[in-house]
């Protein structure tokens, strides 16, 4: 018996994926080409605070992948087009909410530009400290 999660590919046929293939190609062309220009952009990681462990699986948006898809998109926008288009991204916790949760920020560069995304992370990392987010 597969798990839910396998079973989400187990009916995929290539003239079926090729298609999204393509198209995610084509979209990472004009999301590199956007970034003409600019050096780095600096996004928080996630659009809402740290999700309850076992709230974001497939099982738990009721084995419905559009609603799993969409979910995990909505938790985590900045993350979709850096993945997509296979650029270098880091995320680094800069922060915590009142309750103790990271609050966190993620750096995305240009294709090759992982050197940079490195060296910012870094610095930021030197800036803030790890114990001074109570994290140690």
């Amino acid at each position: 018996m597969q798990s839910d999660e396998a079973s989400l590919f187990h009916d995929a046929s290539l003239c079926g994926v090729l298609p999204k293939v393509a198209l995610g190609f084509a979209l990472s062309r004009q999301w590199w080409h956007s970034m003409e220009g600019i050096d780095l952009v600096l996004t928080p990681a996630l659009s809402e605070n740290p999700a309850p462990l076992d709230s974001l699986t497939y099982a738990a948006c009721g084995s419905d992948l559009d609603r799993w898809v969409e979910r995990g998109y909505r938790f985590a926008p900045f993350a979709v087009p850096a993945n997509l288009a296979g650029q270098p991204s880091a995320v680094l916790p800069i922060s915590l909410t009142d309750t103790g949760l990271p609050v966190a920020v993620q750096i995305t560069d240009r294709p090759d530009g992982d050197a940079l995304v490195l060296r910012v992370s870094n610095a930021l990392e030197d800036a803030i400290g790890w114990a001074g987010l109570g994290l140690i």
